[in-house]
């Protein structure tokens, strides 16, 4: 998958440009996934004093749907949605995210079932200082569609 590293993170991302909010695949390094991103004001949720530090988890997710993605395109699959179901103890040192620093941030697959379920270690690191953390809970069905049918029906 080291083809990869280096390509805009949109390519592997079921995100439109205008949501996705990382830029490049940083790394792959065995089962952890890294991404990036240089904030600056045009970059989305910028407030005066940077990008409000919660929306870390966002990063985490869009890192483990890149994470997805480059698997699926590595085996000539379709980039397919994935769900957050939830995050356990996410932390930030960190109010704002700021302006002109590179965000790096990694996901450490855990977890992987067939059901489609997965477990991750994310972490978020500024000058190679972790700023947030936390273990995030995805779920990528098989038939994406047939499944948020399934749940609107219920």
């Amino acid at each position: 998958m080291h083809e990869f590293i280096n390509q805009p993170i949109e390519t592997y991302s079921p995100l439109s440009r205008s949501m996705c909010l990382l830029d490049t695949i940083k790394d792959i390094q065995g089962d952890t996934f890294y991404t990036s991103v240089t904030l600056d004001q045009d970059s989305n949720f910028v407030e005066d004093d940077g990008v409000p530090g919660w929306l870390g988890i966002e990063y985490m997710a869009q890192t483990i749907a890149a994470f997805a993605g480059a698997k699926a395109s590595s085996q000539n699959k379709p980039v397919e949605i994935g769900f957050l179901l939830g995050s356990r103890k996410y932390t930030s040192s960190i109010a704002n995210f700021p302006l002109g620093k590179e965000i790096v941030v990694s996901a450490k697959e855990l977890l992987q079932d067939e059901s489609g379920l997965g477990v991750f270690d994310c972490a978020i690191r500024i000058d190679d200082e972790v700023v947030a953390s936390a273990k995030l809970n995805v779920f990528q069905p098989k038939d994406p569609v047939q499944f948020i049918e399934e749940q609107s029906h219920e």
